[in-house]
C-alpha cells in the first residue's frame, strides 16, 4: 500500500510543484528478509527513496531506527539516494519526532509511516503531537492540514499482553478507554482484535474528522480458507484532506490488485475498508 500511495503522491505533486515529506520512524535497514514467501525485497526506506529519486519535484525522505546496527546498514543501502534525504537518525521514535517536525513546514504535504514491531514501541502522545503539526489550508473549502499517517496496528501483540500488561496498552492509546471496548467484545464473543481496532480508529477520527482507511492482514498457509486465517495486524491510513474518499478508492483498488498476486494470495488474506462501520458493528 505504501508503494501505491507514494505513486499517487508523485503524480499529484508533479502538477502542484510543491514539496512532499516522507518520514519513517521505524525504518530498519531498508531491506526486508524472510524465509517465506520471498527471500528479500525493498523495505519502506528504499521504496520511498526510489520514488523520491525519480520524482520531478522536491520529494524528501527522513528516516529513523533506534537500532544502531540497522542504522549503519541503512546508510549503506541508501548511498545512491542521499540527495533526496533530509535526515537519517538513530533514536527512540517517541523522542526524535519532535526534531523531525522542525524540518517539515506545516503547510506542506507530509506522510509519517509508523511501523513498530510491537505496541509498546509507539505512544499515543507521539501520534497526537505529530497530528497537531497543523496549518489552516484551502482546497475548494477551508480545512486543517495535518501530517498524514500510515500506522501498523499490531493487534496480535496486544492480544498477547492485554491481560498481563494492560499498562503498556494504556500508553499506546493514551488512556484506559480501550479496556471497556475489550470487555464488551469479550461479553459479546467478538474477537478482541476488532475492539483494539475500533478503539484506535475512533481516536483518529476525532482528530482528523475523517474515517480512516484500513487494511486487515491475515496470515495463512497455502490453501487455508479466509475464515480460518489469523489477523496479525491492521494497516491504517488517515488524512485530513477533503479528497480523502478519492484517495481511499484508489487504495482499495490497489489492495484488490495485490490480493491476486500468487505469493500474496498463498500466504496472506487482505481486505480494505473505508470505515469501521463498513467492517463491523460492535
Amino acid at each position: 500500500m505504501l508503494d501505491n500511495y507514494l505513486k499517487i503522491c508523485v503524480d499529484v505533486q508533479k502538477k502542484r510543484k510543491r514539496p512532499f515529506y516522507f518520514v519513517d520512524l521505524y525504518c530498519g535497514d531498508g531491506i526486508c528478509e524472510c524465509e517465506k514467501p520471498r527471500d528479500k525485497w525493498d523495505g519502506s526506506p528504499l521504496i520511498s527513496a526510489k520514488w523520491a529519486f525519480k520524482s520531478q519535484y522536491p520529494f524528501f525522505c527522513i528516516f529513523n531506527d533506534i537500532d544502531p546496527t540497522k542504522f549503519d546498514n541503512l546508510k549503506i543501502n541508501l548511498q545512491n539516494y542521499m540527495d533526496c534525504i533530509k535526515g537519517i537518525f538513530s533514536d527512540d521514535a517517541n523522542k526524535i519526532y519532535t526534531n523531525i517536525l522542525k524540518i517539515i513546514p506545516k503547510n506542506e504535504h507530509s506522510l509519517f509511516f509508523l511501523d513498530p514491531q510491537t505496541h509498546t514501541q509507539l505512544y499515543w502522545t507521539t501520534v497526537k503531537n505529530i497530528s497537531d503539526h497543523t496549518q489552516d489550508d484551502w482546497y475548494g473549502n477551508p480545512f486543517v492540514r495535518r501530517p498524514e499517517l500510515l500506522i501498523n496496528l499490531m493487534t496480535y501483540t496486544m492480544q498477547r499482553d492485554y491481560k498481563q500488561n494492560p499498562k503498556y496498552i494504556d500508553g499506546f492509546y493514551g488512556n484506559k478507554n480501550w479496556r471497556e471496548t475489550i470487555k464488551e467484545c469479550e461479553v459479546k464473543g467478538i474477537p478482541v482484535h476488532i475492539g483494539f481496532l475500533k478503539a484506535y480508529v475512533t481516536q483518529l477520527q476525532e482528530i482528523y474528522s475523517q474515517n480512516p482507511f484500513f487494511v486487515e492482514v491475515r496470515q495463512v498457509g497455502r490453501g487455508l480458507k479466509l475464515e480460518k486465517a489469523a489477523t496479525i495486524y491492521y494497516l491504517i491510513f488517515v488524512t485530513s484532506h477533503p479528497k480523502a474518499s478519492e484517495i481511499f478508492e484508489s487504495l482499495t483498488k490497489y489492495v484488490d490488485k495485490y490480493r491476486k498476486i500468487k505469493w500474496a494470495k498463498d500466504f496472506f488474506k487482505l481486505k480494505g475498508y473505508s470505515s469501521i462501520e463498513e467492517f463491523c458493528k460492535i
